[in-house]
This record gives C-alpha cells, sequence and structure tokens, in this order.
C-alpha cells in the first residue's frame, strides 16, 4: 500500500463524520448524563436550520453561515441536508438531518473542522469507504469512486473556506478536487446535479468528471 494511501486511511479513520459524541468546550454541558428540556438556539440561512445547544449559542452563528456556504455550494434541488444540530442536544440523525461533534476546545479551527465533518457526509464518503474497504487495503490506488466521493467533499469544503485536508490526503482526490475547482462553478453544479446521486452510493466514476 503506498504511503499516500495509508496516511489517507489514517486520516479518514480519525475524522469524525457523524457525531456520536463531543468535545467540550469550557462552558458545554456534560457529555454523557442526556439534559432534559433544553430549548436549543438555532438559526435558519440558505434554507438549513442550524441547531446547538444554548451553552454554544456564541458558536451559532459561523455554523450556521458555513452550513450555509455548503448548501450554496450544491446546485438547486439536491442538497443533501436541511438540518445540521450540535451533538449535544442528542438528536438522533436522520435523512436531511445531520448531527456533528463540535470540536470548540479548538477555538482557531473548529469551524473549518465541523465544515469538513459536514461535506463527507454530503458525497457519501462514510458509505463508500465501508463499502470498498478491503480494495482501500489491498490496492496501490484508490477505486475510482471513493476518489470521486472524497474529492467531491473537498472541494465541498474548499467552497466553504476549509482546505479540506481532514477529508483526505490520498493523491486521488486531491485530484478530483483540483479539477474540479479548475472548472467553473456553474459547471461543477450542473455535474453534480445530475452525478451527486450516484456518487453517494459509491458509484461515481472519473470519467463523468467535467
Amino acid at each position: 500500500m503506498s504511503a499516500t494511501i495509508a496516511a489517507s486511511a489514517v486520516v479518514l479513520a480519525l475524522a469524525p463524520l457523524v457525531a456520536t459524541g463531543a468535545v467540550a468546550t469550557h462552558r458545554a454541558p456534560h457529555l454523557v448524563a442526556r439534559e432534559q428540556g433544553v430549548t436549543p438556539d438555532c438559526r435558519t440561512a440558505g434554507g438549513v436550520r442550524t441547531c446547538v445547544h444554548p451553552a454554544r449559542a456564541p458558536m451559532l452563528p459561523v455554523l450556521s453561515a458555513a452550513a450555509a456556504e455548503l448548501a450554496s455550494a450544491l446546485p438547486p434541488g439536491v442538497v443533501a441536508f436541511r438540518e445540521v444540530d450540535d451533538s449535544t442536544l442528542w438528536t438522533d440523525p436522520a435523512p436531511g438531518r445531520l448531527v456533528i461533534a463540535l470540536q470548540g476546545h479548538d477555538r482557531s479551527r473548529w469551524r473549518d473542522i465541523a465544515v469538513q465533518n459536514i461535506a463527507p457526509e454530503l458525497t457519501g464518503v462514510s458509505t463508500c469507504r465501508n463499502e470498498r474497504m478491503g480494495e482501500l487495503y489491498q490496492s496501490d490506488r484508490l477505486p475510482d469512486s471513493v476518489a470521486v466521493a472524497q474529492g467531491g467533499a473537498i472541494w465541498l469544503a474548499r467552497a466553504a473556506g476549509a482546505d479540506g485536508r481532514m477529508i483526505s490526503l490520498a493523491d486521488e482526490s486531491v485530484q478530483v478536487a483540483d479539477r474540479l475547482d479548475a472548472r467553473p462553478e456553474d459547471q461543477v453544479k450542473s455535474y453534480l446535479s445530475w452525478a451527486l446521486p450516484g456518487i453517494v452510493e459509491c458509484q461515481g466514476e472519473l470519467t463523468g468528471l467535467p
């Protein structure tokens, strides 16, 4: 296995794509006990409703704007999420709802980490990685479907102001993202309008890239 693939596998293994817990800020609630009767602080922007625990209310404007930027990078009609919830609210992931762990301890990077947790869910990275896990460890090259899913997620993260490096460092995935970056935004959105449903199902193909 190449060093690049190995590095990517480590990064993916560590990246918290769908949150089951949270890293506390100094104001965060207890992370194990479920609080009863908590009224979340919510904001809607770009068609996406973003909710956080009241203790994290100062983070809401930034997180809401980031979610809206991700939604705006997708073509109309294929936006795969309508709600983003802070995991300390104890809501469950559902169709159209993403639950993420806010890394509030990292004051300089928590927004970028949140963006890079959301973006892979919009392109089916976790699903594709699980389906093709055997190939990831048996080949020197990523399966095309994984490269397209990861590359698309990197492109989305970049569109929302993050570097995407937490999603994947694999050459194949970065090349997909770079190729999309080199195209006009409307051309990429046109491509995603028909390709994204297949990409999410781990059926993305390099030959279909714009």
